[in-house]
């Protein structure tokens, strides 16, 4: 008899050991279940990232702070200001170069095609922008141009600050980066872009006194 009850309490003891082990390892493995169901879900919800925005989220460049030439026009451009140097009128001119000189030459001048109307002088020392045959300048520098630093004026006592190298302008003939601002004693600024020369000049109350309305290829 004893034999028989210790039987049967054995027999209820692995039963009962059976079912908690089952439900034990059901559970574990609905949870693993419901736990790669949610990942496989927020996968789902991430926002995908393509490669053209992955390389858009990359620094660009930094734009030189230091500068040793190129401020003057291309060969064979024809430039548009209005107002112009030292005309408030619309003036049109055609670009040459010769050696270190480019000039700017107006169709439209008594002169033409003899002399040219403005000159710039351009080597690896100096920047000069001045009126054509004569003593007249508009800018004169010393390179390198290093931004935040004053440049001297070869022909005076001036120190003209270099506000930027790296600035972004728009102007009418289109938008320009790279703006060299050149800062006079009296707060008056010029601004040169690259291969194209003096894009914009402003007086010491921001004023502008001269724009570039268009450049062109000359045909």
């Amino acid at each position: 008899m004893r034999k028989i009850l210790s039987l049967i309490v054995m027999l209820l003891v692995f039963g009962l050991g059976f079912s908690i082990f089952n439900d034990t390892t059901i559970a574990t493995e609905s949870t693993k279940i419901n736990k790669d169901a949610n990942n496989a879900a927020n996968l789902r919800a991430q926002p995908k990232v393509d490669a053209a925005t992955a390389i858009s989220k990359k620094k660009p460049k930094a734009a030189p702070t230091t500068i040793t030439g190129g401020l003057t026009p291309k060969e064979g451009l024809v430039l548009t200001y209005s107002p112009s140097f030292l005309d408030d009128q619309k003036e049109t001119f055609y670009v040459e170069k010769d050696g270190e000189s480019t000039y700017l030459y107006n169709p439209k001048s008594p002169h033409y095609p003899h002399m040219p109307n403005y000159t710039y002088i351009e080597d690896k020392k100096r920047l000069l922008v001045g009126v054509a045959n004569s003593d007249v300048l508009f800018l004169s520098a010393s390179y390198p141009l290093k931004q935040g630093k004053h440049t001297k004026d070869p022909w005076s006592e001036n120190k003209l600050l270099i506000e930027s190298t790296a600035k972004t302008l728009k102007v009418k003939a289109g938008t320009f980066k790279n703006v060299v601002v050149f800062r006079y004693p009296d707060g008056s600024r010029a601004y040169l872009a690259k291969d194209i020369g003096i894009i914009k000049g402003t007086d010491k109350n921001g004023n502008t006194t001269m724009e570039l309305i268009s450049v062109k290829e000359e045909k």
